[in-house]
This record gives structure tokens, C-alpha cells and sequence, in this order.
């Protein structure tokens, strides 16, 4: 069955010192997961948690606006404040929603990939109504389709050093001749692609920045995946 893999789900905050709300988490990054429905289209969601921390029991209504938007045209993304959902969201979008002093509510967006490869940033604006504090939060997704079973890697594969700075050395027992190795960054971009030889091999990481990233291995069938970091 085909599967849609998301690599990546972040969400990234610019905040600012005069705000009297807080969303929780500034940044977000969901690992390689493989997010399946029963017909194949898969679909995840992003949860970010606002807290009003205002000092005035009046400052209690906020706007989101929806700033950037523009998903494949078969992806349905879907969008909740505190109070309200809305089945489908457009560029431009915007409502408003109460919340009480000291009270905490949900912000979440569920993306449905309808068995279609793509990305998108959504960055959405949250303001007080009242002392036009503002905030925002990103969601980048990225997702692929891929013909493989998705196992869980935590025995199957394993690596060192980590964090790695020059070359990685990856220990796999392959069941074909030749597995292949993808390095894909946090935002689902692959940086490096190579041949598994024998029962270990040394990949040469030097040329790629700083950061997480995601080490896959398509064996056959199946696919394994696990973290890393590349540091100086």
C-alpha cells in the first residue's frame, strides 16, 4: 500500500517582549513518521498551545490571520483556534477567538496529503485585540510518496559518532544486494545519496551544514530510518 511520509512537521515562533500571550512550542520538529489512513492518503496534525498570560482581565479576544499558505492543490488542510474549526482554510484568512486571563487553548491544523507528494508553509498571526501584541507560529510540512514499509529502525540500524563531523559509519544488515542510503534534512530535502556496501560503510557528511538530520535506508521492501546530527 502506498504511504505518504512526513518528514517533517516544524513550528517556529518570532516573539516578540511585549506579548501577553505565549505559544507553546516556539519550535516543533517531528522525526520521520509514516502517517497512513486506511486508504492510503495519510494525514497529520500540529498542535500549538496559546496561553494568555495578560495582566488585564479585558485583554481576552485575539485574531489569527493566515499570512502564507499555498499547499498542492489535492492536499485538504484543515484549522482550529480555541473556540471554532473550519473544514478548509485559504491565504488571507482570519477570525477571531476569546480567551480568558490565565486560560490556555489549542491551535491546530490537520493536513490530509490525498496520496500526493508536496510541501507548504502555513504561517499564521495571533494579535491581542486589545493591546495588538502579536506572535506566530510556521508549520512546514513535507511529505513523499514511497511504495515501502516504513519499520522502525531502533535495532536494525546504528551509527557513530553522533553528533558526526566528517564521516558517519553505518552498521546494517542488508536482506538485498544493494540497500540504498538516503540524508534528508529536517524539512524533508535530500542532501545525499548513497550505495550500502557489505555491512558497513562510511558516508562523508562534510560538505553538509550544521543540524538534524534524517538517515534512511531502503532495503527491498522496507525502509529504515533513524536521526542524526552533524556538528563542527
Amino acid at each position: 500500500m502506498r504511504n505518504i511520509i512526513l518528514t517533517l512537521l516544524l513550528c517556529a515562533v518570532s516573539y516578540f517582549a511585549s506579548a501577553q500571550f505565549v505559544l507553546v512550542p516556539k519550535i516543533q520538529k517531528i522525526q520521520d513518521r509514516n502517517y497512513s489512513t486506511p486508504n492510503g492518503g495519510g494525514e497529520a496534525t500540529f498542535i500549538c498551545t496559546i496561553t494568555n498570560n495578560a495582566t488585564s482581565s479585558l485583554d481576552t479576544t485575539f485574531k489569527w490571520r493566515i499570512v502564507r499558505y499555498n499547499p498542492p492543490a489535492a492536499w485538504t488542510i484543515s484549522f482550529c483556534d480555541p473556540a471554532n474549526c473550519y473544514g478548509s482554510i485559504s491565504f488571507g484568512m482570519s477570525n477571531d477567538f476569546y480567551l480568558s486571563k490565565g486560560a490556555s487553548g489549542q491551535m491546530h491544523s490537520t493536513y490530509t496529503f490525498n496520496n500526493t507528494s508536496g510541501s507548504d508553509t502555513l504561517v499564521v498571526t495571533i494579535q491581542s485585540k486589545l493591546t495588538s501584541s502579536i506572535d506566530t507560529f510556521v508549520v512546514i510540512t513535507n511529505s513523499w510518496m514511497t511504495g515501502v514499509k516504513e519499520i522502525n529502525a531502533s535495532n536494525q540500524i546504528s551509527f557513530y559518532p553522533n553528533p558526526v563531523k566528517d564521516y558517519l559509519n553505518v552498521k546494517f544488515t542488508p536482506s538485498t544486494s544493494f540497500p540504498v542510503i538516503d540524508i534528508y534534512n529536517i524539512i524533508g530535502v535530500k542532501v545525499k545519496s548513497v550505495l550500502y556496501n557489505a555491512n558497513s560503510t562510511n558516508i562523508n557528511v562534510s560538505d553538509i551544514k550544521n543540524g538534524m538530520y534524517i538517515l534512511r535506508i531502503t532495503d527491498g521492501n522496507n525502509s529504515y530510518s533513524k536521526t542524526f546530527n552533524k556538528a563542527d
